[in-house]
């Protein structure tokens, strides 16, 4: 009787590490936001640019160096000046990449 009480009690002893050990292990994969970026040339003092119907205006000294993010994929970009749009157009911008928006002078 001895002999089985220790097997069983070795058996749960064995079962519980196995159950507390599975446990605390967590497996997953994390995905990063996806990005993609604007950047403006040209006349931007002061234009107000508008990306899929969400406006924001550019600062009076935007450079090359200032990205706007945005999501990946096919965006409608209309950028306006003293409220005449002077630019009206569809670009794809991937995952990961800045697009150069030039503004044309007036």
């Amino acid at each position: 009787m001895q002999k089985s009480s220790i097997i069983f009690s070795s058996i749960l002893c064995i079962f519980c590490l196995f159950l507390t050990v599975g446990c605390g292990y967590k497996e997953g994969v994390k995905v990063e936001e996806q990005k993609a970026y604007l950047y403006f040339t040209g006349n931007t003092s002061g234009a107000e640019v508008i990306v899929d119907g969400k406006p924001f205006v550019l600062g009076e000294q935007v450079t090359t160096d200032d990205l706007f993010q945005i999501e990946p994929g096919e965006r409608q970009i209309e950028v306006m000046h003293n409220g005449t749009t002077v630019i009206n157009r569809k670009i794809y911008v991937s995952e990961g990449i800045s697009r150069e928006i030039q503004i044309p002078q007036p």
